[in-house]
């Protein structure tokens, strides 16, 4: 996960932002672990007891899909999700219980889909 996530090389210096940096990227290895466990949980992948850290996707893959995952704006104050379509986002998607399907929408649905989420439930 180290090298997925990229912790070196620091460019900081104080002692303090060093340990921000770190206390960051383990967030986001906790971030990659919940998403993870919850592909294994959903049941949509078979799991491998041998490689139960790639089970699903493994954390490079994660980081490559949610990295070109965007909402794009178009004229009129229309938005459109990019790559709903990409297998891997829609497995993370689906693990999640999301469910966003590929179509224009204004600034008021999108807060809607934001509040619809629930994450920890």
């Amino acid at each position: 996960m180290k090298g997925d996530l990229e912790p070196r090389p620091i460019f900081v210096r104080t002692p303090e932002h060093v340990t921000t940096h770190l206390l960051i990227c383990m967030i986001a290895l906790i971030l990659l672990r919940i998403i993870q466990k919850r592909i294994i949980s959903s049941g949509k992948v078979a799991v491998d007891p041998d490689a139960y850290w790639s089970t699903g996707l493994n954390g490079h893959r994660i980081q490559q899909v949610l990295l070109k995952w965007k909402v794009d704006l178009l004229p009129g104050e229309l938005y459109r999700f990019m790559d709903v379509d990409d297998p891997d986002l829609k497995l993370i998607l689906d693990s999640f219980d999301i469910n966003i399907p590929a179509q224009l929408y204004q600034q008021s649905e999108l807060k809607s889909i934001k509040t619809g989420i629930k994450i920890f439930i």
